[in-house]
């Protein structure tokens, strides 16, 4: 698909309406062109959880990777979900992930979670723990990050 673009006169030997003109067909193109991109990116969406995958790599007739197209999730995370964390975890394990509540003059400072303490300890114990991890997480934001390479 190939998106053809005429040589413009230069913006500055525009009148007032013409500049006003092109902007307005600019932004209708761009909205255009917006529809385009997202119905594109839905579909690399369903490509990958077709293939259960986070990624598209596209290779040539040589082998090599041509495309490379990556879903990177960001989450967010309710830390009262961890709660059930304080009896799975052992007291080593929550001293790295955990800070506990405690006065500092003159204000009380509440219990805090290190979200990535917590979801590397986790991770590596996996079961339970992990489910408890997951189940207080939700999905925030989610883009694809796009590089061609050949």
């Amino acid at each position: 698909m190939v998106i053809e673009t005429k040589p413009k006169p230069p913006l500055d030997s525009l009148t007032e309406r013409e500049l006003l003109e092109a902007y307005e067909d600019a932004l209708a193109k761009m909205e255009g062109y917006k529809e385009i991109v997202d119905r594109i990116q839905m579909a690399i969406y369903r490509r990958m959880n077709d293939n259960n995958s986070t990624a598209l790599l596209v290779g040539n007739a040589d082998g090599e990777q041509m495309f490379t197209c990556e879903r990177h999730d960001t989450y967010e995370y309710d830390h009262s979900g961890f709660t059930p964390l304080l009896e799975e975890l052992t007291q080593t394990e929550l001293r790295k992930c955990r800070t506990e509540g405690h006065m500092s003059e003159p204000t009380w400072i509440p219990p805090k979670w290190h979200t990535q303490q917590v979801k590397s300890i986790v991770t590596k114990r996996g079961g339970k723990s992990l489910a408890t991890f997951n189940r207080a997480r939700t999905p925030k934001s989610t883009k694809l990050v796009f590089e061609r390479l050949l």
